[in-house]
């Protein structure tokens, strides 16, 4: 079995507090060979579930050990279509649970005395670490997150966070650049039936406005049909152009840095879109948290959860109609 930690239902679901469980024994045991890592995150391209209130739901997006760094619970997971980019809000949310950083308005880690905890920064103002969306605030660690995450890094000391290899990165290339705009687009809704008609995106809020169209029948017998049009906003990825020589980052759209040479262009060829995946859940250090994201404890006890609205919550709405025949 390729993936023997894997809690898989239905062949395209994977249970993320009895994958994390398992997920955890296993990268201790592949320590050595994975080279000794801070920290391990499985990106899975399956749609993760959680059980909330007794019931199974799909609206999980990933789970994590909180404070988990350089301990036994050194491991995260969360969902990522291949290629689209969108799992790295979900990466950053569950990577800042095992730095320490809890969600926003949560009280401090008991696992780790002296931990400042987050109980200072609201949920409402929609930093990283919460689900709200406000804008570019969704994209930026609260003064608590920053403030978690260097109790955590100083208190594992040097022999955790030191560099022991070179590693590996990919220079000037950003999401933005690499995903076309109708490939964004069609991964937003999961109807079949709509096909990709055009985009663009809004310089003043850094979204991308998706428009799609379908077609609805007026006349049963005389098979006259109406184009019926449909929007659909979300975030822009880093680097998606917003304007002459601008691109968006963090939210904002501003000047493009000179060192980029290239930005990917919105295209309006129509394609029918292929389905689209869902979102994680949360776990703490010695507990978990699923983010539905997910944040778990380091040191052993159950991941409690926490539902987590997934983030491709963009209005979906009828736009206008023309009358073809």
């Amino acid at each position: 079995k390729a993936e023997p930690y894997a809690v898989i239902s239905q062949q395209e679901y994977l249970f993320d507090e009895g994958t994390i469980g398992k997920f955890k024994t296993y990268a201790l045991r592949k320590k050595n060979e994975f080279g000794n890592p801070d920290l391990v995150y499985l990106m899975t391209g399956l749609d993760v579930y959680t059980v909330l209130n007794g019931k199974a739901t799909d609206a999980g997006l990933g789970i994590g050990y909180v404070s988990g760094v350089c301990t036994d619970h050194y491991v995260a997971l969360g969902e990522d279509k291949p290629g689209l980019f969108t799992g790295v809000h979900t990466f950053t949310h569950e990577v800042a649970h095992l730095l320490g950083a809890k969600h926003d308005g949560d009280a401090a880690d008991k696992n780790e005395l002296g931990h400042p905890g987050a109980s200072g920064c609201p949920w409402g103002d929609g930093h990283i670490m919460s689900y709200i969306n406000k804008g570019p605030e969704h994209h930026q660690f609260s003064r608590c997150s920053l403030e978690q995450m260097r109790f955590v890094l100083r208190l594992r000391g040097e022999q955790c966070w030191r560099y022991n290899t070179s590693g590996y990165a990919v220079e000037d290339k950003f999401p933005g650049m690499m995903v076309s705009f109708q490939n964004f687009c069609d991964n937003l809704i999961n109807k079949k039936e709509y096909t990709f008609e055009a985009s663009h995106v809004d310089p003043n809020s850094c979204k991308v406005r998706c428009q799609y169209y379908k077609y609805q029948r007026y006349n049963l017998y005389q098979g006259g049909t109406y184009k019926v049009r449909y929007e659909y906003k979300e975030d822009a990825l880093d680097f998606m152009p917003c304007a002459e020589q601008k691109v968006c980052i963090q939210g904002k759209c501003v000047q493009k840095p000179g060192h980029v040479t290239e930005a990917t262009r919105p295209t309006e060829s129509p394609r029918t879109r292929p389905p689209i995946t869902s979102q994680p859940p949360r776990t703490t250090g010695t507990s978990t948290t699923r983010c539905v994201c997910d944040e778990a404890t380091s040191y052993g006890g159950r991941p409690t959860s926490t539902t987590y609205p997934p983030r491709r919550r963009g209005r979906f709405s009828q736009w206008y109609r023309t009358r073809t025949q």
